[in-house]
């Protein structure tokens, strides 16, 4: 009996969104000095981030390459989105800072991190 795996671009879909609104939300955290809430709101996308992408390597382990099959203004739109992502992707930089800071989050005092944080804007 063959595998049904046409769940799985509705759970990357969500585990993706969801992680986005999480960092939205911490972003928003750390600018009113909600350290506490800040900090679970970014572990909590970690973590929803790690499921999307082992979700993600599952499904295309076994499907494959899958062609976009949609016309008109959704195909640019898609595409954009696509070569962005793969750029990032490429450029694997981005992958020791997201280690580095993840670290960094868990070890230093709360105060030093509102501090930093609230120095910048985005």
């Amino acid at each position: 009996m063959p595998n049904d795996y046409s769940i799985f671009p509705t759970i990357n879909a969500t585990l993706n969104g969801t992680s986005a609104v999480l960092l939205v939300t911490a972003h928003q955290m750390i600018h009113r000095g909600r350290m506490a809430a800040h900090r679970a709101l970014m572990l909590t996308a970690v973590v929803t981030s790690s499921l999307f992408l082992t979700s993600y390597l599952y499904y295309h382990w076994h499907v494959g390459s899958v062609r976009f099959q949609g016309h008109g203004w959704s195909r640019p739109v898609y595409f954009s989105i696509l070569i962005s992502h793969t750029i990032l992707a490429i450029d694997r930089r981005g992958d020791l800072l997201h280690a580095v800071s993840l670290v960094y989050g868990l070890k230093v005092s709360p105060d030093l991190l509102l501090t930093i944080s609230c120095s910048r804007t985005l």
